[in-house]
């Protein structure tokens, strides 16, 4: 009977060192994963930043250059302010699924790239 005690106390610790070694690997691929996923979104972030004061240098250049055509400060703004208008109504509309469906596969790339 003790023999068998002991056996079972081996077989009981051998199974806790090793639900233990796995449990701790999870935590290791999904901290990974995780990194992973920030240093994306991150990167994403900074991308749009700088493309974002692109095109605001790039609309004051739009606009003065239709301020000189148009002999007016106050349309050359307001006519690129429309086009940005015109722009923005078009993505509303068209836009929504299929930037939704491109930041769902990017997140799943991201996530599960490696498997």
């Amino acid at each position: 009977m003790n023999l068998l005690h002991e056996i079972f106390n081996e077989q009981s610790t051998t199974a806790k060192m090793l639900l233990d070694n796995e449990l701790e690997r999870v935590k290791l691929i999904s901290a990974k994963k995780a990194m992973r996923y920030g240093s994306s979104i991150t990167r994403w972030l900074v991308s749009l930043a700088l493309a974002s004061i692109l095109l605001a240098m790039l609309a004051i250049a739009l606009a003065s250059y239709l301020s000189l055509l148009l002999e007016s400060v106050a349309l050359g703004y307001l006519a690129t302010a429309g086009i940005f208008l015109v722009i923005l109504i078009i993505w509303w509309v068209s836009a929504k699924k299929m930037v939704s469906t491109v930041i769902m596969n990017l997140a799943l790339k991201e996530i599960y790239g490696d498997e």
